[in-house]
């Protein structure tokens, strides 16, 4: 059954059987609702923040349920996330659930997170643009420049060569696509090259997102082989960053602390992780800049060799 806890806020809403708590839907905000469809995926990223393990086993809720999480929301709500796991592994319930949102919600700004694989197939494609709603982002992670290192971090062979084509698909028809670059150890000397590889093949992207890693899953698992200390990441970043913008690309940071961003990069530099995850470190206590700066993952805070450099002076406002 379905219950509104007298201790959540108006909006958010829960599932309860067997008193197990499961499929926990956060929407007490008009700007942050996610419907999370399955934690199945058909790649198994070396740096995702759930574990090869969660989604070899995942199940999805039913579509029954999922709709009736879409009835109890908002229908003046005008954002909502579509994620998983991979959720268009769902295939004919994935096409189900785009008619349903676009019929519940008045005017809806739908962002569904993709590896971006299954547009490879053109008919899906063709069934995705005549289902979705009018305001539809699509945000697909683009590992690298090349296949070698794209298909090493997602550890599926020929996965590099359907994102490409799926991205090349997608923007082919006029989607709206948002290339997400995680950055981590293996991929961030490539970082300068692959946002030449952007501006070169993917130049009409509505925009980029750089992202630090969200250590939890296998990225905890894989923490040697990803984890590199956000001094020497930066200067990476900013290079790519650079290319991009000089192109005419807009870009955006998301999951690093502000602290080694310099200020004319603040612009583009997003609070972006979600509030219940954040931690802070001790000497961030005062630092003028708190405010803005988006923390850290609390699971990321622990890794050895963060170096935080509290702005001290005026306090923002």
């Amino acid at each position: 059954m379905f219950l509104l806890p007298e201790n959540c806020d108006s909006g958010n809403f829960v599932r309860i059987d067997d008193n197990q708590l499961v499929c926990v839907e956060q929407c007490s905000d008009l700007e942050d609702r996610t419907l999370f469809l399955t934690g199945q995926c058909n790649s198994n990223c070396i740096m995702c923040p759930y574990t090869s393990n969660y989604r070899s086993r995942a199940e999805h809720c039913s579509v029954a349920d999922l709709e009736r999480y879409i009835e109890l929301m908002d229908p003046y709500a005008h954002y909502l996330c579509i994620t998983g796991g991979e959720p268009t592994l769902l295939r004919e319930d994935f096409f189900k659930l785009l008619e349903r949102v676009k019929e519940h919600f008045i005017s809806i700004s739908l962002h569904i997170l993709t590896n971006g694989r299954t547009f490879y197939y053109y008919d899906f494609l063709k069934r995705f643009i005549v289902t979705r709603p009018y305001k539809t982002l699509l945000g697909v992670p683009l590992h690298a420049s090349n296949a070698i290192l794209h298909d090493e971090i997602s550890q599926i062979e020929g996965s590099f060569e359907e994102t490409y084509r799926g991205i090349k698909n997608l923007l082919s028809v006029g989607e709206f696509v948002e290339l997400r670059v995680v950055t981590s150890k293996l991929n961030y000397k490539d970082l300068p090259e692959l946002s030449n590889f952007i501006i070169r093949e993917f130049g009409n992207v509505h925009h980029v997102c750089f992202m630090g890693l969200e250590m939890m899953g296998n990225s905890m698992v894989n923490r040697e082989q990803v984890w590199l200390p956000y001094d020497n990441l930066w200067p990476y970043v900013r290079q790519a960053v650079d290319a991009l913008v000089y192109a005419g690309i807009e870009v955006f940071l998301f999951n690093y602390p502000l602290c080694i961003v310099e200020e004319q990069y603040w612009p583009i530099y997003r609070k972006s992780i979600t509030p219940s995850k954040i931690e802070y470190f001790g000497e961030c206590n005062i630092c003028a800049k708190r405010k803005m700066c988006g923390g850290f993952f609390r699971t990321t805070k622990i890794m050895p060799d963060i170096s935080v450099y509290p702005f001290l002076g005026d306090n923002d406002v």
